[in-house]
């Protein structure tokens, strides 16, 4: 984080649409997430490191058999 103020957030999206969590962090928020490289402004522009985002809930309905499905996985940052 090079000496930035970092914390964890918790967003709970209502859809899937595209770079939702991204633009409303950066630009709601005034806090893009940590390696954003689209949204995080000049300092993250070049950096190599990855995107700080994880999914660590994923809950839908199987499109064939209807049975609600459940992931969770602990995030790696």
């Amino acid at each position: 984080s090079g000496g930035r103020f970092v914390t964890r957030v918790l967003f709970r999206p209502l859809t899937g649409r595209t770079h939702q969590i991204r633009v409303h962090s950066a630009y709601g928020l005034g806090m893009p997430v940590l390696h954003d490289r689209l949204y995080g402004g000049e300092e993250e522009r070049n950096t190599t490191e990855s995107l700080c985002l994880c999914a660590s809930k994923l809950v839908f309905k199987h499109p064939e058999t209807g049975k609600l499905m459940s992931f969770e996985i602990e995030s790696t940052f």
